[in-house]
């Protein structure tokens, strides 16, 4: 029978079924032509053979891949494999290409998948229970049957461009597969009876496919079981429900879906009283959602009123799980938007009251109180009124400049653009991960360039030009700690949301396991320095999972530091990160001047010269296109406000150069050239400490040093200690500096609260 595997959470055993067919012996490969699935808590056994149509655990419990077996074997290391043919649902085809079929495709019909690129061997242990796969022509209609969770039909091929029918020797195949089946299952239950054990070829009970595959999954996930699975992405759901007696003693554990199936009315009738004083809110809306099938006795006796006197008084020993809450009938679906982000309406919560049973005492609200909506959706209250259109010229220029105004090109940034397009394509190509580090002063159009590149790759896959991809983004500046990127990654990849040690649990496994139809993912981490800890694993992980061999990741990383790798990081994580780099050199006042315009475009609301002389004011100082966009909108209000509404103008060089001293001119850059040699000095230092580190914060004790040695280039006596604690004090009163707020002394970590480009500008003269 060959060697067993046990999942001991399960209670399942699979074995093989006869004696190996073949060996190899270079490969230390057996060849068998069936395998036995045992089940010891029902005591029944399976037996699936070649050729059969087969379950196959995946990634959604609700919805498992339907595959017909080719072959099964055994590896040199005892592990029992299975060589599938895949058929996809409805539903595993992209939105835009099910138009093709031009009409109404059934829950129950599948498609023949001859797409390229999948993995067609799975673990064993994956599978679930066999079904029938009946091949029909095109114009033959699906025909009513009972048993519809056992039955697919097929009727048509999909090879990931086009529907197509189902050709003469593919469709004989599959008739011939359906006849071989019935004569090999009389076949094994004879065999199997003269050996006194009871068979199940088929399932008996009343689970349900879905119910069999989510008990399967959730147990796999929670026991951390690293047996390769079928799989997209994770799913942290499980479909166990516990019963609980009034003494606070849990009475018995069942999974829902396969106790309901053996009830008979009685036991229904006798169940729902005992949810109705005991069991949670979620336990009770699965009951009524499964009793349909089972008994309608129990739901002539749930009316609605009775069901709102129960959700209001149910106590308080049970708090609703995530899992629980998602499968709550009151649920307003998911949403998920084109990026892949997956957005849950919040839900209204209802506090726990003393029970009392629902026939003696009627729940009434207190007066005056009001009642929580059900389907409580947020929404943001529509215009009253459409959105004024620009009055004069200056006013249109001034919305085309603003920084979060998105134009219809990327001007002087081509081969940036295109370099960092052909890495992300030809990983996608290649089905393989990757990392490429982008780095850059700021306002250097370091992430507007990577968007547009994403853009353009969303826009090919959707003509079926490159693979179709998942893309999520993180960025530092948002996260309250390094660990949390974790948590961020895997609620924008499955929706859930755990603590950050769990998040990287199974983000390792997603990303180093192989999943035959999971899509390559591309994750973009903005502000790359703020991620830095002390161990730096948060950085080793997300640059090490890349190199993982079926991780299909790509990591676009963004930072401002062009030697941050050499800088900050340690040499397993330099080197996990590669030497694929693109570095954004700052705008030249030429580039600058070619993006103003292109802006602006038709809209001639600056003279030539102010264009130029702003750019040239920016170029010399950071090259920041941010900037330059800053102060020609400055320059357009200050020139409004001039001109007279009967003669209007256009911005001149005398607008701009206002513009440009407001800007450079505000209370923080006063403070400091009016601030004390020492203090201008320690904010030079930190300036220095910034740029040896490439992490724009500092300790005291660091800049104290940069401090030592700026004073002995200028042959100035250096500041003791108690001095130099004197000038931190008094810049963060001033809040040119923010200063931690503890008693570390020489290890208080400092900021900047302004722009290291105004502290240049302030010091310039000095």
């Amino acid at each position: 029978m060959g060697i067993m595997n046990t999942q001991q959470q399960n209670k399942i055993i699979y074995s093989w079924y006869g004696k190996p067919t073949n060996s190899d012996r270079k490969l230390r490969t057996l060849q068998y032509k069936g395998i036995i699935i045992k089940s010891e808590r029902s005591r029944t056994e399976k037996c699936i053979q070649l050729g059969d149509f087969v379950l196959i655990e995946g990634e959604n419990a609700d919805q498992p891949f339907v595959a017909q077996l080719l072959d099964f074997y055994e590896d040199g290391a005892q592990q029992k494999h299975a060589v599938v043919q895949w058929f996809s649902h409805i539903t595993e085809i992209p939105q835009n290409k099910r138009k093709l079929l031009k009409r109404e495709v059934s829950p129950q019909e599948v498609f023949f998948d001859q797409v390229s690129g999948y993995d067609n061997d799975i673990a064993v242990e994956t599978i679930i229970e066999s079904v029938l796969v009946i091949p029909l022509h095109p114009k033959e209609e699906l025909p009513i049957t009972l048993n519809k969770e056992k039955i697919f039909y097929v009727k048509q091929s999909w090879d990931g461009k086009c529907f197509k029918a189902l050709s003469t020797d593919t469709f004989s195949k599959l008739k011939d597969a359906n006849k071989k089946g019935d004569e090999t299952k009389k076949v094994a239950r004879s065999v199997m009876k003269t050996k006194n054990v009871e068979v199940e070829i088929e399932s008996k009970h009343s689970a349900s496919k879905s119910s069999l595959s989510k008990e399967r999954y959730s147990q796999r996930v929670a026991n951390g079981t690293k047996t390769p699975t079928a799989r997209k992405k994770l799913q942290l759901n499980s479909m166990y429900m516990a019963i609980f007696c009034p003494f606070g003693f849990e009475c018995s554990v069942f999974r829902a879906s396969s106790f309901l199936g053996s009830l008979s009315s009685g036991n229904t009738v006798f169940l729902a009283t005992l949810f109705k004083l005991w069991a949670s809110r979620s336990a009770y809306s699965l009951l009524k959602t499964h009793a349909i099938s089972v008994s309608y006795s129990l739901l002539n006796m749930i009316d609605s009123s009775q069901e709102e006197d129960f959700l209001s008084s149910s106590d308080g020993l049970y708090s609703s799980s995530s899992e629980e809450e998602d499968n709550d009938v009151f649920c307003t679906p998911e949403k998920k938007t084109k990026a892949g982000r997956i957005f849950s309406t919040p839900k209204s919560s209802r506090k726990p009251s003393v029970h009392t049973p629902a026939k003696t005492l009627k729940k009434t609200p207190l007066p005056g109180t009001p009642k929580t909506p059900r389907n409580a959706t947020p929404e943001i209250p529509r215009r009253s009124h459409a959105a004024q259109k620009p009055a004069s010229m200056l006013e249109e220029a001034r919305l085309r400049l603003h920084v979060s105004a998105i134009p219809k090109s990327l001007p002087c940034r081509e081969e940036e653009f295109q370099d960092i397009y052909n890495f992300v394509e030809s990983k996608l190509i290649d089905g393989t991960g990757g990392c490429m580090y982008i780095s850059g002063v700021p306002g250097t159009g370091k992430t507007a360039t990577v968007h547009e590149v994403i853009r353009c790759l969303q826009q090919a896959a959707e003509n079926d030009d490159v693979p179709a991809f998942e893309f999520i983004e993180i960025n530092g500046m948002k996260l309250t700690d390094p660990h949390q990127a974790y948590v961020q990654i895997l609620e924008l990849l499955t929706g859930q949301k755990v603590t950050a040690t769990h998040a990287a649990t199974l983000l390792a496994k997603l990303f180093c396991t192989p999943g035959p139809k999971r899509k390559t993912t591309v994750l973009i981490v903005d502000e790359l320095d703020l991620l830095w800890t002390r161990k730096q694993n948060v950085m080793y992980n997300l640059f090490d999972w890349p190199t993982q061999k079926h991780s299909k990741l790509i990591i676009l990383a963004i930072a401002n530091t062009m030697d941050l790798p050499e800088r900050i990081m340690m040499n397993r994580v330099a080197s996990r990160l590669g030497l694929t780099r693109m570095s954004f050199q700052p705008y030249t006042y030429k580039q600058l001047q070619q993006i103003i315009s292109s802006r602006l475009n038709s809209v001639k609301a600056f003279e030539e010269d102010a264009i130029q002389l702003v750019s040239r004011k920016v170029a010399a100082l950071s090259g920041d296109a941010r900037r330059c966009l800053d102060i020609c909108r400055r320059a357009t209000e200050i020139c409004e406000f001039a001109s007279q509404k009967s003669t209007p103008e256009i911005v001149r060089m005398a607008h701009v150069t206002e513009a440009i001293d407001e800007m450079f001119s505000s209370p923080y850059i006063n403070a400091i050239r009016n601030a004390s040699l020492h203090e201008q000095i320690f904010l030079k230092a930190i300036l220095a400490e910034f740029r040896r580190a490439g992490v724009e914060e500092a300790t005291v004790q660091q800049v104290y040093h940069q401090h030592i040695s700026l004073c002995r280039m200028e042959g100035m006596q250096s500041p003791t200690v108690s001095e130099i604690m004197a000038i931190c004090s008094r810049l963060g009163a001033c809040r040119l500096l923010l200063v931690e707020s503890s008693n570390k002394y020489l290890h208080m970590r400092v900021r900047l609260n302004i722009s290291q480009d105004d502290v240049m500008y302030a010091l310039k003269d000095e």
